[in-house]
């Protein structure tokens, strides 16, 4: 959750960059997870997959949270890490833009 701050400090430099931070959490409790995003302030799309199906999760290889994942328009993983920061250091590095 700390990096929640991180990202939330950053959203003018995604948002410049064409870049959409999607959240997706792997809360069990509906009423909990729907109260704590309430209760901060997330400028960002925030998605649980409820109940048994976790299959959004296994596409896309996520073992372990927090998972940052760099997509591009087409749907490749370019970048994976569980640092937001490490994620816009990838960013950064390689100049990447969502076109």
């Amino acid at each position: 959750m700390k990096d929640h701050q991180v990202i939330a400090k950053h959203a003018d430099y995604t948002k410049n960059k064409n870049i959409e931070v999607i959240g997706m959490s792997i809360d069990r409790s509906k009423s909990k997870w729907k109260a704590y995003l309430e209760t901060h302030e997330h400028n960002w799309v925030n998605y649980n997959q409820f109940g048994s199906d976790k299959s959004l999760y296994k596409d896309l290889e996520i073992q372990l949270f927090p998972t940052y994942l760099v997509v591009n328009n087409k749907g490749d993983i370019l970048h994976k890490s569980n640092r937001f920061k490490k994620a816009l250091e990838f960013i950064e590095a390689t100049n990447f833009k969502n076109e």
